[in-house]
């Protein structure tokens, strides 16, 4: 798993409030069986990049549901107990970055925070399919504002199949 790199007491608190809102949000979602509204993160100014307003997959979250519900219980000992969040707390950041990583499935989007070795915050797309017997597009989009990361795995592509990374009038 990729920990969580926190620099810091203030910046481990704050990237522990991010990531701890997101999945509070997310299980009161889950409870109430989704809502139709996206989510508008009011600071930002922890990350590196920028988030799209967050889009939550329902099968995403019905798949991680579980999980997240686990590490949220996990931590919220540390929410409780602000003192216990310190930079040393090896395993307060192996929880984090399982967070982390159900939130960027969730999302679809990458969370990375100021300071960290990795892409930037932004749009991202995964794809893995054996044939593309159409069009294959990971992002198609009039305007794509910040970062957007797409990784497509095919096996095979037809005569009749085409494969695009990004497809936008605008990046910027």
């Amino acid at each position: 798993m990729d920990p969580v790199i926190l620099l810091g007491v203030p910046f481990v608190t704050s990237a522990f409030d991010f990531l701890f809102r997101r999945a509070e949000t997310l299980i009161d979602r889950r409870a109430s069986k989704g809502a139709d509204k996206d989510e508008n993160v009011a600071d930002t100014s922890i990350l590196e990049g920028t988030l799209q307003p967050l889009k939550v997959d329902e099968r995403a979250l019905e798949r991680y549901g579980d999980e997240l519900m686990r590490l949220y219980g996990g931590l919220s000992t540390y929410s409780r107990e602000r003192s216990r969040i310190t930079t040393e707390d090896e395993a307060l950041r192996e929880r984090l970055g399982e967070l982390r990583v159900i939130l960027e499935h969730i999302y679809g989007q990458r969370i990375t925070f100021k300071g960290e070795n990795r892409p930037l915050s932004g749009s991202r797309v995964d794809q893995d399919v054996e044939t593309a017997e159409g069009p294959m597009v990971g992002i198609d989009a009039k305007r794509i504002h910040g970062s957007a990361d797409v990784v497509q795995r095919v096996g095979r592509v037809t005569e009749t199949g085409s494969v695009t990374g990004i497809k936008a009038e605008d990046l910027w």
